[in-house]
């Protein structure tokens, strides 16, 4: 759990993307007109401020992708393999990584050739309408947002642990409905700006696709924070080395339910899916030497499933 590996990679990428997000953010609403009246943006400011929205288009489906990549990594990280959970998150992993890159494709080849994206007053070239790949986006956006999140729910809620540190794992993990709630709150607006923009060409497009650009900082930025949490735990746990749920000797990892394993020759058995959520709240915790690490674990499950 110590290593870094690719969640640790994957979120510093997203962090980049996100950082990207926000500037376009700030450069979209303080500079180019994202933040006035259609009326007062000046003809000048248009070729701009199309091109941050391709910018921040861009730079928000991979800051989405892999933030959601890098939690799913950090799963599969105390999994334990071949079980339902493992599965799942797979699975889930695949679906975010082609759903990005099938949006990005979309997002690049709506108008042939691509700049007459921000070239609107151009007498050639063609775009098809910008509200149905949006959408679409937005819509799978927030439902694989939500399969991320309750991943871990699902076991959650079957562990042998006392009911604080169940409720204290839940609002850890209940985190990600920061991440779902802005993502709802920027589809809907995405879908009223666009669908209102194609009814009525005339309609006030800037001024309300403010609150597009917000929630979209707010998304980016909630994803990055709700991944890292669970590393990052331990800074605001009272002297920094509590120990949450010890593992002694017992070899426990995510997904494998309906498995036990006794601790020590006497003690009691505990289930299997306990250690794995425990170990990712925990993967920050350097201070104690005696707890081993989940590859000792995995690697001491092996061995025991051989023999």
């Amino acid at each position: 759990m110590r290593k870094t590996w690719w969640d640790d990679w994957l979120m510093v990428g997203a962090m980049v993307f996100c950082i990207g997000v926000t500037i376009c953010v700030i450069l979209a609403t303080e500079l180019y007109g994202w933040n006035l009246h259609v009326w007062d943006v000046p003809l000048s400011e248009i070729r701009q401020s199309r091109q941050i929205s391709m910018a921040a288009q861009t730079l928000f489906l991979f800051a989405s992708g892999l933030s959601k990549l890098s939690i799913l990594c950090s799963y599969l990280r105390i999994a334990a393999p071949g079980t339902w959970f493992s599965r799942l998150t797979w699975v889930t992993g695949i679906i975010v990584f082609l759903l990005t890159w099938i949006f990005m494709i979309v997002l690049w080849t709506q108008c042939a050739p691509i700049w007459h994206y921000w070239t609107l007053f151009a007498d050639w070239g063609n775009c098809i309408p910008e509200w149905p790949p949006l959408a679409g986006q937005g819509t799978t956006t927030v439902m694989t947002d939500i399969a991320v999140y309750l991943l871990p729910m699902l076991t959650l809620f079957r562990l042998q642990m006392p009911m604080m540190q169940r409720i204290s794992l839940a609002a850890l993990f209940g985190l990600g409905l920061l991440v779902v709630i802005a993502g709802i709150m920027r589809t809907y607006w995405v879908l009223y700006v666009e669908i209102t923009y194609v009814e009525d060409p005339s309609y006030d497009l800037t001024w309300d696709s403010y609150n597009i650009w917000i929630w979209t900082a707010l998304e980016a930025n909630f994803a990055i924070i709700c991944g890292c949490a669970p590393a990052i735990r331990r800074l605001f746990t009272k002297g920094g080395n509590q120990s949450q749920f010890k593992v002694g000797s017992s070899v426990q990892t995510i997904g494998s339910s309906g498995m036990k394993r006794k601790r020590g020759k006497g003690g009691s058995g505990n289930d299997l899916e306990g250690h794995g959520l425990s170990a990712f709240e925990s993967r920050a915790d350097n201070d104690n030497d005696n707890d081993a690490s989940v590859t000792e674990l995995v690697h001491l499950e092996g061995e025991d499933k051989k023999s």
